[in-house]
């Protein structure tokens, strides 16, 4: 039972886990404001071609 408690906490106390863990919540999180950014400025602009498309396209004359 004492070397159970001793290694859990030396895994406790050790913080390199702790970092790469903060590392990949940093790196999931930025992806998701890149999904959120891309998504709010490509709905409108594929709304705004669906439109010119509808009206007879670029080249109409």
């Amino acid at each position: 039972m004492r070397r159970w408690r001793t290694c859990w906490h030396q895994w406790w106390r050790n913080d390199q886990g702790t970092t790469s863990v903060e590392y990949a919540l940093m790196v999931a999180l930025l992806i998701l404001v890149c999904f959120s950014a891309i998504a709010s400025i490509g709905n409108p602009t594929l709304n705004g071609f669906q439109q010119v498309i509808a009206k007879g396209g670029f080249g109409k004359d």
